[in-house]
C-alpha cells in the first residue's frame, strides 16, 4: 500500500486526506441537517470546498518545469488564496449578520478551511518519513 503512495505529489495525498475527513466530518453532521439547523454543516463544507480548491491550485502549481514560474506562480496563488478567503468571510459574514440570511455559519467556513491546511500539515508529518526511508 505504501508503494502506491510514494510517487503522488503531496498536494494529492493531502487532498485525498482532506476529501476523506470531509467526507467524515460532513456524515457526522446529518443530525443537525435533520434538525433545521443547517448553517453548521454548509459552512463546513464551503469552507472545505474551498481548501480542496486551494490545494488543486497548489498541485498544478508545483507540477510547473520552470522554476522562475513556480515561485512567481506560488506568490501570486498565495495572494489570491487570501483574497478569495477574505471575500468569501466578508459574503458570509454579511449575509449572516447583516441581512440575516442564515445559510452559512462563518466559523464553521473557518474551521472548513482549516481542514484543509491541517490534512497538509499531517500530510507533510505522515509521508515525509517515508520519503526519506
Amino acid at each position: 500500500m505504501k508503494k502506491k503512495w510514494r510517487h503522488l505529489n503531496i498536494y494529492i495525498k493531502a487532498l485525498s486526506l482532506d476529501l476523506c475527513a470531509l467526507l467524515v466530518i460532513n456524515l457526522g453532521m446529518i443530525p443537525l441537517w435533520i434538525n433545521h439547523l443547517p448553517d453548521i454543516p454548509q459552512g463546513l463544507l464551503l469552507g472545505g470546498l474551498y481548501g480542496v480548491l486551494c490545494l488543486l491550485v497548489m498541485f498544478l502549481v508545483t507540477n510547473k518545469e520552470n522554476e522562475d514560474k513556480k515561485l512567481v506562480g506560488t506568490i501570486i496563488v498565495i495572494i489570491a488564496r487570501l483574497l478569495i478567503l477574505a471575500g468569501i468571510l466578508l459574503l458570509v459574514g454579511y449575509l449572516y449578520y447583516v441581512k440575516d440570511i442564515k445559510i452559512f455559519n462563518i466559523f464553521a467556513v473557518v474551521g472548513g478551511y482549516l481542514l484543509s491546511t491541517i490534512s497538509l500539515a499531517l500530510s507533510h508529518l505522515i509521508f515525509k518519513e517515508e520519503e526519506e526511508e
